[in-house]
């Protein structure tokens, strides 16, 4: 599993940018996390800001907030506008997998395998400033039968474009 300690508490991020400007709650993406499920960077997709390559699949990390009513749910760049104030809002993340598409060679985004960390707690969690990620290589459609070690690599969005918003590449031996 993907386990990414913050600097500061997840819930504070989303609350922060949840409330941009009266009446509106808004969500966008925190993190971007890449995968080379093979550590050969000579396989697999190139990240476009770091031009890092070898990655077979690449998750999005999204706030996301929802009505406390269940009326309506936002996440990655959406926003409502129609929040009252002192509206009680719920904030949570989704894990938007994508993977590598070798005849296009690109990273494909798969909606249909988004993971919520409302409804599907047993793959999404947060508590504080550590995100919890368990999502299955087969549901990134990545083969890990012959790995020996995977790389990771993320980027912190927010922090700004290119090489600086991106962490040290971690490799780890697969057991």
């Amino acid at each position: 599993y993907i386990l990414i300690k913050f600097a500061q508490s997840i819930l504070e991020v989303c609350e922060k940018n949840g409330r941009k400007k009266p009446g509106e709650a808004h969500a966008k993406t925190v993190a971007t996390i890449f995968v080379d499920a093979d550590n050969n960077k000579a396989t697999g997709g190139e990240e476009f800001f770091s031009k890092r390559s070898g990655f077979e699949c690449k998750i999005e990390v999204w706030s996301g907030v929802a009505k406390t009513d269940g009326s309506m749910s936002v996440s990655g760049g959406s926003y409502m506008t129609d929040v009252a104030p002192g509206a009680v809002l719920e904030y949570f993340l989704e894990a938007i997998p994508s993977k590598f598409n070798a005849v296009k060679n690109e990273l494909h985004t798969d909606f249909a395998q988004k993971l919520k960390s409302n409804e599907d707690f047993e793959y999404v969690a947060f508590v504080g400033n550590v995100l919890e990620m368990r999502i299955p290589f087969k549901k990134i459609g990545t083969e890990m039968s012959k790995a020996k070690a995977i790389r990771v690599l993320l980027s912190e969005n927010g922090s700004g474009l290119g090489e600086k918003s991106f962490s040290e590449e971690v490799v780890a031996q697969v057991q």
